[in-house]
């Protein structure tokens, strides 16, 4: 039988998930004389499936997880706002180098066109 601390760390969840469990009725438990839960293993593997171990042959520096996955997506992302950019300066830098469209000459309004103004 497992306390309800020793449960949430097999299940990979919090007590206070066991403890709603319990309460919803989802997970059985007996109660102990002095107020806690003892839990079957079978119970919580039944609620709970157990979670499959890390593999341990692959090293963590290898893992796509952690502080250097994070650090790589980062870098990618800083790689493509480089290249959005250079690509904007140089749609800026065309648009300069083509100079000023000629503006066409405003149309005139309603009152000039009627009383011809």
């Amino acid at each position: 039988m497992l306390s309800m601390l020793k449960a949430a760390e097999k299940a990979g969840v919090s007590k206070a998930t066991i403890f709603r469990a319990i309460k919803s009725g989802r997970l059985s438990a007996d109660r102990r004389e002095d107020g806690t839960y003892a839990i079957d293993p079978a119970e919580l593997a039944r609620v709970y499936p157990p979670q499959p171990e890390p593999d341990r042959a692959v090293p963590q520096e290898q893992r796509d997880t952690g502080p250097g996955a994070l650090i790589r997506a980062l870098e990618r992302q800083i790689d493509d706002l480089r290249s959005d950019r250079d690509a904007w300066r140089a749609q800026a830098e065309r648009l300069a180098i083509a100079g000023p469209q000629a503006a066409t000459a405003p149309r005139p309004g309603l009152l000039a066109r009627l009383f011809g103004g």
